[in-house]
């Protein structure tokens, strides 16, 4: 067996495992009550919603005929989407690099991240994207080694419509492209091809969906986009960028993410230089995030997995580097710490096992939450409307004790309760259940809208740890006089 054979061999056998284990944490793992949120996307099919475009809902809904409301619906996809996104990542390598062992590296190094663990299970508007990014990478490649056939170019723009459809992070990946166009002049010549333009179309057709939404609802979701990410926050810059690089060093790995920086600036201008045009697009496509994400982290909060989705195109580069200047020195401080934080942070998910409270606990204990719920509801006639304070527990108390979206309800109308009804839904009840996890409840102020309130208070245990704590109030015959509607 000649090497390339042997690291063939090798990628296909940590394929087999790392998708076993992602379908082991994806049906063993409870849903996080975002992945909750997006099920009630599925649920109440639109155009768009408030907070982010409709592909996270459209992927569910169409597996709950297949499995129903349960985990392996809303997370089927991204096991689907994991495993592409792997198999391109190792297809990218061959395709550029021509070696499976910088393929294998390249896929070993996006599994040992603790980015790339929850990307492979956890069912977002990241899943999507980061597989119609990952099309559009092998398939713009494809693109750049022959600029002839169509049919390459109709894909392209059909990926970026649908990653369009996925999360607007995709119009990150459209400078990446305009440059890898641009810089060259040989390929200038490209925008005025009849296949170019088919591309943009097609493109753009992603967009009408969200833009009639938008166009429907006063551009409320346009307008949350901007306000969430770029708009100044309250604090210095210092801790804003401070929290930003903290989050990119830990969820992707010190080594891995400082690699990324500094090979998407070296090889966008090596490749450049020689003319190596496949190179210099996988570098490009990681700049634009990366710069926009750090310029908005010095001014407000930005999430860490905001602009991971581009660095997928870095992998491949990272390895090539590794492999080209082999050591196992190099190798160790490369993979090593990143891998640490990944088994560290699988370990804690399933056992929380660290003295910390973070955001592995919004991993356990809802099925126990959704017992509790379903007893109140049996008890109280089982047509009552339960009101969740936050969108993630309206939605996660709906999953779990198997709620219709008629009788659940937002206490705030918050993200897209506010285009349910849920105030209105509130207001006409007479008779409600308000549930809380005990954070900065609201339930004594609105239990004094009614004449009679019950308060229960529960709280639910992972191996003598405490998950959450449950407050379920049953509030009966509202008052006439507090003002509905306030």
């Amino acid at each position: 067996m000649n090497d390339n054979n042997l690291w063939i061999k090798r990628f296909w056998i940590f394929f087999v495992l790392t998708m076993t284990v992602k379908v082991v944490l994806a049906l063993f793992l409870y849903l996080v009550p975002d992945e909750a949120y997006y099920w009630e996307f599925a649920r109440r099919p639109a155009l768009s919603y408030f907070d982010h475009p409709p592909m996270v809902g459209y992927m569910i809904a169409i597996l709950r005929p297949f499995f129903g409301d349960s985990v392996l619906a809303v997370r089927g996809f991204a096991l689907i989407s994991n495993a592409m996104v792997t198999l391109i990542l190792f297809f990218i390598c061959q395709r550029v690099f021509s070696c499976a062992k910088t393929g294998f590296f390249s896929v070993l190094l996006f599994h040992l991240t603790p980015s790339g663990l929850a990307v492979g299970f956890l069912m977002t508007p990241d899943t999507p994207l980061a597989l119609f990014w990952a099309l559009c990478l092998i398939t713009f490649l494809s693109i750049i080694k022959n600029p002839e056939p169509v049919l390459p170019w109709v894909f392209m723009g059909v990926f970026l419509g649908l990653g369009a459809l996925s999360k607007y992070n995709m119009i990150l990946m459209v400078p990446a492209v305009a440059a890898s166009i641009l810089i060259f002049p040989e390929r200038r010549k490209l925008v005025f091809t009849f296949r170019y333009w088919i591309m943009v179309l097609l493109a753009f057709a992603g967009t009408i969906p969200i833009l009639l939404w938008n166009m429907q609802n006063e551009w409320a979701s346009l307008k949350f986009q901007f306000e969430h990410g770029l708009q100044p926050g309250n604090y210095s810059l210092w801790r804003y960028f401070g929290e930003f690089l903290g989050g990119q060093l830990i969820t992707m790995g010190p080594a891995v993410f400082v690699l990324l920086c500094c090979l998407s600036v070296s090889q966008v201008i090596k490749s450049f230089k020689a003319k190596n045009e496949e190179v210099f697009f996988l570098a490009v496509t990681i700049l634009p995030a990366l710069l926009l994400f750090a310029y908005s982290g010095s001014k407000t909060k930005v999430e860490a997995n905001w602009p991971q989705i581009a660095y997928i195109g870095g992998f491949p580069l990272i390895a090539h580097w590794l492999v080209t200047g082999w050591s196992k020195k190099r190798a160790l401080w490369t993979i090593l710490p990143g891998a640490i934080l990944t088994v560290v942070a699988l370990l804690h998910s399933l056992t929380l096992i660290l003295p910390v409270r973070d955001v592995s606990y919004r991993l356990h204990g809802w099925q126990e939450a959704g017992a509790l719920i379903r007893q109140v509801d049996q008890e109280t006639g089982g047509n009552l409307l339960f009101v969740g304070q936050g969108y993630g527990l309206a939605a996660s108390m709906a999953f779990y004790a198997g709620l219709a979206p008629e009788r659940t309800a937002e206490a705030n109308s918050g993200k897209n309760y506010r285009f349910w009804d849920s105030q209105r839904k509130i207001n006409e009840a007479t008779t409600i259940v308000y549930v809380d996890e005990d954070d900065h409840s609201e339930a004594r102020r609105r239990g004094e809208e009614f004449e009679q309130a019950d308060y229960r208070r529960h709280e639910i245990y992972l191996r003598n740890k405490l998950v959450r704590t449950l407050n379920i109030s049953i509030f009966r015959n509202r008052k006439t006089n507090t003002g509905q509607g306030n």
